[in-house]
């Protein structure tokens, strides 16, 4: 597998959590290949009285990830089925970008966080 970092996109700004619980991230998480690709586009963020992006770890990017693919969860192993697709438990980035791609085919939400 190869090594991927991770940044995550904030619409109502960095550091926002669903009031309810207080511990679910109001954010989508972006995985890149390269730090330099990462770093670019966290660099581009563009203040309008906050920042919303980020540089996350993957202990913080795992769980997002993991929760957009609640409902695609296969009950046999653990693993996803995503656009007739079938990922291990342990690919959860591979299920995530399939997760992005059958949602968004054209790169549309994906371009410049959403905006």
């Amino acid at each position: 597998m190869a090594r991927c970092w991770y940044a995550a996109y904030w619409p109502q700004g960095v550091g926002m959590y669903y009031a309810d619980d207080g511990t679910t991230p109001v954010c989508s998480v972006r995985v890149f290949d390269s730090m330099a690709a990462r770093d670019a586009w966290v660099a581009a963020d563009r203040f309008d009285q906050d920042w919303h992006r980020s540089v996350v770890s993957r202990a913080f990017a795992v769980p997002v990830m993991r929760g957009m693919l609640r409902d695609y969860r296969d009950s046999f192993d653990g693993g996803w089925n995503v656009g007739r697709e079938y990922y291990a438990p342990g690919a959860v980035v591979a299920a995530y970008r399939a997760l992005l791609a059958e949602l968004d085919p054209y790169g549309v939400m994906l371009k410049d966080g959403g905006r």
